[in-house]
């Protein structure tokens, strides 16, 4: 996903979806670009 960082473009729903999507035992890679990226979102979903 590139563009910038926005709460009406939900990216914390879109983790939120993808990590299900994982547990299901799917395998995909998430590269998220731009600027401005939540602390919140940081410190949560990067691992």
């Amino acid at each position: 996903m590139v563009g910038r960082y926005d709460p009406q473009k939900n990216h914390e729903g879109l983790l939120e979806a993808l990590s299900l999507i994982k547990k299901q035992g799917y395998n995909f890679d998430l590269v998220l670009v731009g600027r401005d990226l939540n602390e919140k979102i940081k410190n949560s979903y990067i691992k």
